[in-house]
Protein backbone atom coordinates (compact mmCIF):
# COMPACT_ATOMS: atom_id res chain seq x y z
CA UNK A 1 0.00 0.00 0.00
CA UNK A 2 3.00 2.29 0.38
CA UNK A 3 3.29 4.38 -2.75
CA UNK A 4 5.63 6.73 -4.56
CA UNK A 5 3.76 9.31 -6.61
CA UNK A 6 4.71 10.57 -10.06
CA UNK A 7 2.70 13.47 -11.44
CA UNK A 8 1.64 13.18 -15.08
CA UNK A 9 -0.45 16.29 -15.79
CA UNK A 10 -3.94 15.29 -14.72
CA UNK A 11 -2.75 11.69 -14.55
CA UNK A 12 -1.22 10.25 -11.40
CA UNK A 13 0.87 7.10 -11.68
CA UNK A 14 1.52 5.34 -8.39
CA UNK A 15 4.20 2.69 -8.13
CA UNK A 16 3.41 0.14 -5.45
CA UNK A 17 6.35 -0.60 -3.21
CA UNK A 18 5.04 -2.88 -0.49
CA UNK A 19 3.29 -5.23 -2.91
CA UNK A 20 5.41 -4.48 -5.97
CA UNK A 21 6.59 -6.94 -8.54
CA UNK A 22 10.32 -6.78 -7.95
CA UNK A 23 11.96 -9.71 -6.24
CA UNK A 24 15.39 -9.82 -4.68
CA UNK A 25 17.83 -12.65 -4.30
CA UNK A 26 17.74 -14.62 -7.54
CA UNK A 27 19.83 -13.17 -10.34
CA UNK A 28 19.21 -14.23 -13.93
CA UNK A 29 20.64 -11.03 -15.37
CA UNK A 30 22.10 -12.75 -18.43
CA UNK A 31 18.66 -14.00 -19.47
CA UNK A 32 16.93 -10.74 -18.60
CA UNK A 33 14.79 -12.58 -16.06
CA UNK A 34 14.21 -12.10 -12.35
CA UNK A 35 14.58 -15.85 -11.79
CA UNK A 36 14.40 -19.07 -13.75
CA UNK A 37 11.07 -20.02 -12.19
CA UNK A 38 8.55 -19.07 -9.53
CA UNK A 39 9.62 -22.10 -7.50
CA UNK A 40 13.07 -20.56 -7.15
CA UNK A 41 11.51 -17.40 -5.74
CA UNK A 42 9.32 -19.40 -3.37
CA UNK A 43 12.38 -21.20 -2.05
CA UNK A 44 14.18 -17.91 -1.55
CA UNK A 45 11.23 -16.51 0.38
CA UNK A 46 11.15 -19.62 2.56
CA UNK A 47 14.79 -19.04 3.44
CA UNK A 48 13.80 -15.70 4.92
CA UNK A 49 11.36 -14.67 7.62
CA UNK A 50 7.87 -16.06 6.98
CA UNK A 51 4.91 -16.85 9.21
CA UNK A 52 3.17 -20.23 9.43
CA UNK A 53 0.52 -19.36 6.83
CA UNK A 54 3.10 -18.13 4.35
CA UNK A 55 5.32 -21.15 4.93
CA UNK A 56 2.51 -23.59 4.18
CA UNK A 57 1.51 -21.72 1.01
CA UNK A 58 5.06 -21.33 -0.25
CA UNK A 59 5.94 -24.96 0.40
CA UNK A 60 2.94 -25.96 -1.72
CA UNK A 61 4.09 -23.43 -4.28
CA UNK A 62 7.51 -25.04 -4.56
CA UNK A 63 5.83 -28.37 -5.34
CA UNK A 64 3.18 -26.96 -7.68
CA UNK A 65 5.27 -24.27 -9.33
CA UNK A 66 2.67 -21.63 -8.49
CA UNK A 67 0.55 -20.13 -5.73
CA UNK A 68 -3.16 -20.93 -5.89
CA UNK A 69 -5.79 -18.22 -6.22
CA UNK A 70 -7.53 -19.35 -3.02
CA UNK A 71 -4.33 -18.84 -1.02
CA UNK A 72 -3.93 -15.37 -2.51
CA UNK A 73 -7.55 -14.54 -1.68
CA UNK A 74 -7.01 -15.64 1.91
CA UNK A 75 -3.84 -13.57 2.19
CA UNK A 76 -5.51 -10.43 0.85
CA UNK A 77 -8.48 -10.92 3.17
CA UNK A 78 -6.17 -11.16 6.19
CA UNK A 79 -4.32 -8.04 5.06
CA UNK A 80 -7.53 -6.05 4.55
CA UNK A 81 -8.85 -7.20 7.93
CA UNK A 82 -5.63 -6.07 9.60
CA UNK A 83 -5.84 -2.63 7.98
CA UNK A 84 -9.53 -2.32 8.81
CA UNK A 85 -8.81 -3.18 12.42
CA UNK A 86 -6.33 -0.31 12.48
CA UNK A 87 -9.03 2.07 11.25
CA UNK A 88 -8.25 2.18 7.53
CA UNK A 89 -11.22 1.62 5.22
CA UNK A 90 -9.70 0.33 2.00
CA UNK A 91 -11.36 0.51 -1.40
CA UNK A 92 -11.09 -2.77 -3.29
CA UNK A 93 -10.70 -3.30 -7.03
CA UNK A 94 -10.75 -6.78 -8.56
CA UNK A 95 -8.65 -6.77 -11.72
CA UNK A 96 -9.21 -8.90 -14.80
CA UNK A 97 -6.00 -10.86 -14.19
CA UNK A 98 -7.24 -11.99 -10.77
CA UNK A 99 -5.25 -9.47 -8.76
CA UNK A 100 -6.84 -7.50 -5.95
CA UNK A 101 -5.94 -3.85 -5.47
CA UNK A 102 -6.59 -1.97 -2.25
CA UNK A 103 -6.62 1.82 -2.15
CA UNK A 104 -6.38 3.68 1.17
CA UNK A 105 -8.51 6.69 2.11
CA UNK A 106 -7.31 10.11 1.00
CA UNK A 107 -4.73 11.53 3.40
CA UNK A 108 -3.24 15.00 3.58
CA UNK A 109 -1.03 15.42 6.64
CA UNK A 110 2.46 13.91 6.34
CA UNK A 111 2.08 12.21 9.72
CA UNK A 112 -1.10 10.50 8.51
CA UNK A 113 0.79 9.19 5.49
CA UNK A 114 3.66 7.98 7.68
CA UNK A 115 1.21 6.22 10.00
CA UNK A 116 -0.48 4.54 7.02
CA UNK A 117 2.86 3.36 5.65
CA UNK A 118 3.85 1.95 9.02
CA UNK A 119 0.57 0.08 9.42
CA UNK A 120 0.72 -1.20 5.85
CA UNK A 121 4.18 -2.62 6.54
CA UNK A 122 3.01 -4.21 9.78
CA UNK A 123 -0.08 -5.78 8.20
CA UNK A 124 1.85 -7.07 5.19
CA UNK A 125 4.52 -8.52 7.49
CA UNK A 126 2.14 -10.23 9.91
CA UNK A 127 -0.48 -11.62 7.51
CA UNK A 128 0.36 -12.87 4.02
CA UNK A 129 2.61 -10.24 2.48
CA UNK A 130 5.00 -12.72 0.90
CA UNK A 131 2.11 -14.66 -0.63
CA UNK A 132 0.54 -11.46 -1.98
CA UNK A 133 3.80 -10.17 -3.44
CA UNK A 134 4.74 -13.41 -5.14
CA UNK A 135 1.26 -14.21 -6.47
CA UNK A 136 1.04 -10.75 -8.00
CA UNK A 137 4.40 -11.29 -9.66
CA UNK A 138 3.26 -14.72 -10.86
CA UNK A 139 0.10 -13.32 -12.45
CA UNK A 140 1.37 -9.97 -13.64
CA UNK A 141 4.73 -11.04 -15.00
CA UNK A 142 4.54 -14.79 -15.72
CA UNK A 143 7.70 -14.69 -17.86
CA UNK A 144 9.55 -13.11 -14.90
CA UNK A 145 11.08 -10.42 -17.10
CA UNK A 146 13.20 -7.75 -15.42
CA UNK A 147 12.05 -5.12 -17.91
CA UNK A 148 8.57 -4.33 -16.63
CA UNK A 149 8.04 -1.81 -19.44
CA UNK A 150 8.18 -4.74 -21.86
CA UNK A 151 5.76 -6.70 -19.68
CA UNK A 152 3.28 -3.82 -19.62
CA UNK A 153 3.59 -3.12 -23.35
CA UNK A 154 3.03 -6.76 -24.27
CA UNK A 155 0.03 -7.00 -21.95
CA UNK A 156 -1.56 -3.83 -23.33
CA UNK A 157 -1.06 -5.04 -26.90
CA UNK A 158 -2.41 -8.51 -26.13
CA UNK A 159 -5.49 -7.00 -24.48
CA UNK A 160 -6.27 -5.01 -27.63
CA UNK A 161 -6.16 -1.53 -26.13
CA UNK A 162 -3.09 -0.55 -28.17
CA UNK A 163 -1.78 -1.61 -31.61
CA UNK A 164 0.14 -4.91 -31.86
CA UNK A 165 3.40 -3.03 -32.50
CA UNK A 166 3.14 -1.04 -29.25
CA UNK A 167 6.48 -1.60 -27.49
CA UNK A 168 8.32 -0.69 -24.30
CA UNK A 169 9.46 2.67 -25.68
CA UNK A 170 5.85 3.55 -26.48
CA UNK A 171 4.91 2.58 -22.94
CA UNK A 172 7.66 4.68 -21.40
CA UNK A 173 6.71 7.66 -23.52
CA UNK A 174 3.04 7.29 -22.62
CA UNK A 175 3.84 7.49 -18.93
CA UNK A 176 6.77 9.90 -19.08
CA UNK A 177 6.84 12.78 -16.60
CA UNK A 178 5.78 15.26 -19.30
CA UNK A 179 2.96 13.10 -20.66
CA UNK A 180 -0.60 14.37 -20.72
CA UNK A 181 -3.76 12.38 -20.20
CA UNK A 182 -5.35 13.88 -23.31
CA UNK A 183 -2.42 12.72 -25.45
CA UNK A 184 -2.59 9.04 -24.50
CA UNK A 185 -3.73 6.71 -27.25
CA UNK A 186 -5.77 4.61 -24.82
CA UNK A 187 -8.20 5.11 -21.95
CA UNK A 188 -6.47 4.66 -18.60
CA UNK A 189 -9.84 3.95 -16.97
CA UNK A 190 -10.28 0.85 -19.17
CA UNK A 191 -10.21 -2.20 -16.83
CA UNK A 192 -7.82 -3.92 -19.24
CA UNK A 193 -5.32 -1.10 -18.79
CA UNK A 194 -5.67 -1.17 -15.02
CA UNK A 195 -5.13 -4.91 -15.00
CA UNK A 196 -1.95 -4.72 -17.10
CA UNK A 197 -0.47 -1.89 -15.08
CA UNK A 198 -1.31 -3.29 -11.67
CA UNK A 199 0.27 -6.52 -12.84
CA UNK A 200 3.66 -4.78 -12.88
CA UNK A 201 3.05 -2.94 -9.61
CA UNK A 202 1.59 0.29 -10.95
CA UNK A 203 -1.81 1.78 -10.24
CA UNK A 204 -3.20 4.74 -12.12
CA UNK A 205 -5.52 7.34 -10.64
CA UNK A 206 -7.00 10.53 -12.02
CA UNK A 207 -6.22 13.77 -10.21
CA UNK A 208 -9.53 15.56 -10.33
Amino acid sequence: MTKRVFGVSSLIVLALLATGCSASGSDDTDSGKIASSMSVLFEEALAGEVNDFERAVLERGVEDGRIGQSDYAEATTMYATCMSGAGYALERTDHLNGLIEFQPPALTASQEVDDLMAMDYECMSTTGGNVIRLYELQQGNPSLLRDTATVAAECLAASGVVPPDFDKEDYRQAFSSDGKLSELSFDVTDPRVGSCLYGIGVTVGIDE
